[in-house]
């Protein structure tokens, strides 16, 4: 694989590096389009290079040095080649028998850690079936549903089979005898005269 990888890598230096420019044109074709502010994104991340480009060429000041205050930092040009040179590097401790110090199966083996979380997809499945899908929406979907069940329709399943339950006790006085009503009707007169007698004799008494 040692050669294949060799060629992939020239072909990909090359044009990267042919293609930057167009890649950066890309980049702020895509920034202006959503309309996506240079200068804000300068002052948040510490540079106020596009601000200082904005007012030199509004004082009306040289082109070239505008151009040389919208110029990126040094550091950050420089910062893809360390990347590129620092992987090639690590890469050869591990794989090139001259300056070989490590062994591949030391990061590599079945408890390594990084490896684990790589084949597991840094665990996107878990998080977002285990702990979201299932823990998360699931529970809050049983809570809701027993508060649903329970309390909600609960309490209205209990308001109304009382109400029924009283309504069908009282549904068996309408009897529709006649006499029936007459007995309750006297029944009632008889309380009524009973009660009526015991305030009187309560206020003769003092007690009310």
């Amino acid at each position: 694989m040692l050669g294949p990888l060799v060629i992939l890598a020239v072909f990909a230096f090359a044009f990267g590096m042919a293609s930057q420019h167009a890649f950066y044109d890309y980049l702020d074709s895509n920034f202006d389009h959503y309309e996506v502010d240079f200068g804000e994104l300068g002052i948040i991340g510490g540079h106020a290079l596009v601000e200082e480009h904005g007012a030199a060429a509004q004082a009306g000041e040289h082109t070239a040095e505008a151009e040389e205050s919208h110029a990126l930092p040094i550091h950050i040009q420089i910062l893809p080649y360390i990347v590129a040179i620092g992987g090639i590097l690590i890469a050869a401790l591990f794989y090139w028998d001259r300056i070989k110090r490590f062994e591949p199966d030391q990061v590599t083996g079945d408890n390594d850690p990084i490896r684990k979380m790589l084949l597991k997809g840094y665990y996107q499945h878990e998080i977002m079936t285990g702990w979201i899908s299932e823990g998360i929406v699931y529970g809050t979907a049983i809570l809701a549903n027993i508060i649903d069940i329970k309390i909600v329709d609960g309490w209205l399943n209990w308001l109304s089979a009382w109400v029924m339950g009283f309504a069908g006790h009282v549904r068996k006085v309408q009897t529709g005898v006649v006499q029936n009503y007459v007995a309750a009707l006297m029944l009632g007169i008889v309380v009524l005269v009973i009660a009526i007698a015991a305030i009187r004799l309560a206020m003769e008494v003092g007690l009310i």
